[in-house]
């Protein structure tokens, strides 16, 4: 099991194009090293980030309510 535990970059570089470049590197890793199952979570209230997310090609596969410590959390996924 791997996994990334956060990502985050400094908010004055939002619209500047790294969080797509820093998507499309990460994308590429998870393809060259054949990863199949790839999930990430993220607060369902960030709309920005689910919207960044699907852009690049992420599904969103479930939604857990009661999420961490009752934040509400959604799950996608990656078919690299």
């Amino acid at each position: 099991m791997h996994s990334l535990m956060a990502w985050t970059y400094p908010p004055d570089t939002t619209g500047s194009g790294i969080g797509s470049l820093l998507m499309k590197q990460a994308i590429t890793f998870i393809k060259e090293r054949g990863f199949k199952n790839v999930e990430l979570g993220v607060i369902a209230a960030n709309v920005r980030a689910r919207n960044f997310y699907e852009s690049h090609g992420w599904e969103l596969v479930e939604e857990f309510t009661d999420g961490i410590e009752g934040v509400p959390i959604s799950i996608y996924r990656l078919h690299p």
